[in-house]
């Protein structure tokens, strides 16, 4: 009886893997991640005999009770990883942009590209980019050790390609040394 109760929630949780990737993907935006919190989920689900699926009582949709549970088992897998840690009330007073940028960025340790290309087109219309590249300079100024390497300076007139170019041929010209110039009087200029 108890392996047959077993294979009925092993059945319901696999007709809604698709929700429970979704959930996944929108917690963790790197893949690689979200496939572990994945497996960290379904281990926690599948232990004591499904106990958290056999807690569900009917009152709402099981889909339903499903998200909520996998999403606080998300959260347990990001507490377990990245460990608790409040987000400062200085970045809370600036709003829920800055807290997005927080989290990506020093919490889950994405590069400040990555959270560009996150956040700007989370909301429909999108987001300024400058508005994220200064959340993160300030987030990186204020916390020590926050997140992955530093920001890249932004384009100013030329792409990334020319740029680089352009720092390389400017580099290679101050490190051409010329000899100091001696001071030599013209040849027909009287002595004295």
């Amino acid at each position: 009886m108890a392996q047959n109760n077993d294979n009925t929630y092993k059945e319901q949780l696999f007709a809604h893997w698709k929700l429970l990737q979704r959930l996944a993907q929108r917690r963790f935006k790197n893949a690689v991640l979200a496939d572990q919190a994945l497996d960290f989920a379904l281990e926690k689900l599948q232990e004591d005999h499904w106990s958290r699926l056999r807690a569900y009582r009917g009152d709402a949709r099981f889909s339903t009770y499903l998200a909520h549970v996998a999403q606080r088992l998300l959260e347990d897998f990001a507490r377990h990883r990245f460990g608790r840690q409040r987000i400062p009330d200085w970045i809370q007073v600036q709003g829920p942009l800055w807290e997005q940028v927080y989290r990506l960025l020093c919490l889950e340790r994405l590069s400040a590209t990555d959270v560009i290309e996150t956040l700007r087109d989370a909301v429909p219309g999108g987001r300024s980019i400058q508005v994220i590249r200064e959340a993160i300079a300030l987030i990186r100024k204020q916390i020590v050790n926050c997140g992955a390497p530093p920001l890249p300076p932004p384009n100013s007139r030329w792409s990334n390609r020319k740029s680089t170019a352009i720092d390389r041929w400017r580099t290679t010209i101050r490190r051409i040394s010329c000899p100091p110039r001696r001071y030599r009087p013209p040849r027909n200029a009287p002595s004295y």
